[in-house]
């Protein structure tokens, strides 16, 4: 990539992986070569389908932010500002045991949470009862229920994470 990028620009450093979405924070100097970097990181990363920069900040409750599709295998024309139901966001992900479906530009998710879900919800035992009011897509929730056993309840203020969360209690086979 470094060959790619004029002297001065920086080489991203890195890069979430959700699924087959790669989610970039690209610097306001990267910003121009931003299909440049999403056509190496296809080439590279072969597995990704989908490459997206964030634009913006998050302004809203549901701690969702607007994202540029840079590259999409799915078949959506690139560039493009994300748009609710975006097919190409649509993934799945597997953590400690559980998978987790989700439409990324919809929902919360931070992968670089895993070590903290997994340590929580190894604190839990069988007779706990365990009130998730901020339940996003389940990653605490769903593992509560199907490797503890616990009883959960859960909820969360955006509609399409309540969704995505029945979605997965059923894919995890959890009440």
């Amino acid at each position: 990539l470094r060959h790619h990028l004029p002297d001065g620009v920086d080489v991203p450093s890195s890069f979430e992986t959700i699924g087959h979405v790669a989610h970039l924070n690209l610097r306001e100097s990267q910003m121009p070569y931003r299909l440049v970097v999403a056509k190496v990181m296809q080439d590279k990363y072969p597995q990704i389908k989908t490459i997206l920069t964030k634009v913006g900040t998050i302004k809203n409750t549901f701690r969702v932010f607007s994202m540029e599709v840079l590259a999409d295998a799915i078949g959506g024309a690139v560039p493009r500002i994300a748009q609710p139901g975006d097919a190409a966001l649509e993934t799945t992900v597997k953590q400690h045991g559980c998978i987790f479906q989700m439409n990324f530009g919809e929902v919360y998710w931070n992968s670089r949470l895993e070590q903290e879900h997994k340590r929580l919800v190894a604190t839990f035992k069988k007779t706990d009862e365990i009130w998730d009011m901020m339940a996003g897509i389940g990653p605490f929730a769903v593992p509560a229920g199907k490797l503890v056993g616990c009883k959960v309840y859960a909820n969360d203020l955006n509609p399409r994470s309540t969704h995505y969360l029945d979605v997965n209690c059923k894919a995890n086979k959890v009440q």
